[in-house]
């Protein structure tokens, strides 16, 4: 598949219909997104340059919304935005402005990525792909007390700093679960999903890890790795209890309940470095 460059200053300035990908483009240079209008990537990868900038006027300003982005309609199906960076170390901060279907409407997921020290390393071909993806994580231990989408990162031949990255992510107030998202956490899921060695970690980041549910922001600083699955939830969309209820395997979903010691079999054993079990006269064999 052939690859459409643009490049230098891109003007979107249309007022009615999405503009569809039929291939793959790569940007460099400015974006201006001048009224609402989306492009939808469906099944075909956006490449971002290292010098690309979105602004939505002929100025600096940054006012991005669900019909104002990249939209990603097809979430892991669909296209991915890729973003490059020039070979050396360097500190450096890119916004993408990406959407996501919603209910009822598009919703915006925007995702900035910050590489914050000289201790990065960015080798030939240095990148981050970035899929927002609508609908809960599936490997959220409690339905309805996470938001209802997620973004899946992979670095490629970019040599990550401890400490050395931060990501800041943006929801909407349609994207939250049954429960409030006042106390919502960041949530890093790793190895991505369906990888069966993948667990939650809750509030990473050592110098700072928030959801602010005013902004409807997500901030995590001070990351040893940008590679993974990223929401916010409660910590209890993260981390599952299982109590012993029966003696038997330690394998066996029959051995254990997420409710209480005498409580219904799970659906499955618990497997996750995340997860927590509690035994109590039972007899467990591993």
């Amino acid at each position: 598949m052939v690859q459409l460059q643009l490049h230098l200053i891109i003007y979107i300035s249309k007022t009615a219909n999405d503009i569809i990908l039929s291939q793959p483009i790569k940007m460099t240079g400015y974006v201006r997104f001048l009224n609402d209008a989306v492009i939808d990537v469906k099944t075909y990868d956006v490449t971002l340059g290292p010098s690309v900038l979105f602004y939505t006027t002929l100025g600096t300003i940054q006012s991005f919304s669900g019909n104002r982005c990249i939209h990603q309609s097809l979430g892991l199906t669909g296209g991915k935005v890729i973003q490059e960076y020039s070979q050396g170390n360097t500190i450096v901060s890119n916004l993408l402005p990406i959407g996501t279907p919603g209910t009822p409407n598009r919703v915006y997921s925007e995702a900035i990525i910050k590489f914050i020290n000289n201790n990065n390393v960015f080798q030939a071909n240095a990148k981050v792909s970035v899929q927002a993806v609508s609908g809960e994580h599936p490997a959220v231990e409690s339905a309805g007390t996470s938001l209802k989408k997620y973004w899946k990162i992979t670095p490629q031949n970019i040599t990550e700093a401890t400490e050395g990255m931060s990501l800041n992510f943006t929801y909407e107030a349609s994207d939250v679960g049954i429960t409030s998202d006042a106390s919502y956490k960041p949530l890093w899921y790793y190895p991505q999903y369906p990888d069966v060695q993948g667990f939650w970690r809750v509030g990473p980041g050592t110098f700072g890890s928030e959801v602010n549910p005013n902004t409807r922001t997500i901030v995590m600083d001070g990351l040893n790795s940008v590679n993974g699955d990223w929401t916010a939830g409660e910590a209890s969309a993260a981390i599952a209890t299982y109590y012993s209820r029966a003696n038997g395997n330690y394998n066996d979903p029959n051995s254990w309940s997420k409710t209480s010691f005498n409580g219904a079999a799970a659906a499955n054993a618990p497997l996750k470095q995340s997860d927590i079990v509690l035994i109590n006269s039972k007899t467990i064999t591993v």
